[in-house]
């Protein structure tokens, strides 16, 4: 519980945080409109008038593939034996509104203790996915993930590498106009299959968590 509940304490904190960068996005944007918005008064016959010029601005065109991308990442933090903290920065691009697809890069490390014995290891990494729009908040997810990870078994600290194919399904909240929290469910189909993978993960179900804008 107190795993859970520390992710659940750092994500709230993300979440305020993007609700006040977008509220004042949205602030500085109104303050803009209405500087470019002159009121010009002059009299005549005793009457006052009261002319609007609207300011002409150049505005820079954007792109329309640059709004399809998406910038994000995962954090997770486990406390526990062993202890694990994640942290994988994403970026995708919104082919439609339901199907995204990106990379990203990965960096975990994690610490165990076994029979008196401290084991330390930083593992790097990267992953490819995609991910369908079943409903509004819904959305199924697959990854390929690949990790470098030194074998403790190995004497020589030969590092080695680990590919993990992971599918499952979550929810997107959104967090004003642009950005969104999500938190995913994911299950590793190759968990039994390689010892490396038992040593990292303590369930072949890994749940993340992350942002995106």
């Amino acid at each position: 519980m107190g795993n859970v509940y520390l992710i659940i304490k750092a994500n709230l904190f993300l979440i305020l945080a993007l609700s006040v960068t977008d509220v004042f996005g949205q602030s500085q944007k109104n303050e803009l409109e209405i500087s470019e918005l002159k009121l010009h008064e002059y009299k005549h016959d005793d009457s006052i008038y009261v002319i609007r010029q609207n300011k002409s601005t150049s505005k820079k065109t954007i792109p329309g593939w640059f709004n399809k991308i998406s910038l994000g990442g995962n954090f997770a933090a486990q406390l526990s034996n062993p202890l694990l903290i994640d942290i994988s920065p994403t970026v995708g691009y919104k082919f439609t509104d339901r199907v995204i697809a990106g990379t990203g890069l990965t960096y975990i490390y994690s610490k165990s203790k076994s029979t008196g014995i401290t084991q330390q290891n930083s593992i790097y990494g990267g992953r490819i996915f995609a991910q369908y729009g079943l409903r509004k908040w819904i959305a199924l997810r697959v990854e390929g993930e690949a990790l470098d990870i030194k074998d403790p078994a190995d004497q020589e600290n030969n590092r080695k590498w680990v590919l993990n194919p992971l599918g499952g399904a979550g929810i997107i909240l959104p967090v004003g106009k642009q950005s969104g929290w999500s938190i995913f469910a994911l299950y590793n189909f190759t968990y039994y299959t390689h010892p490396l993978n038992q040593q990292l993960y303590r369930s072949p179900w890994i749940i993340r968590t992350g942002i995106s804008f």
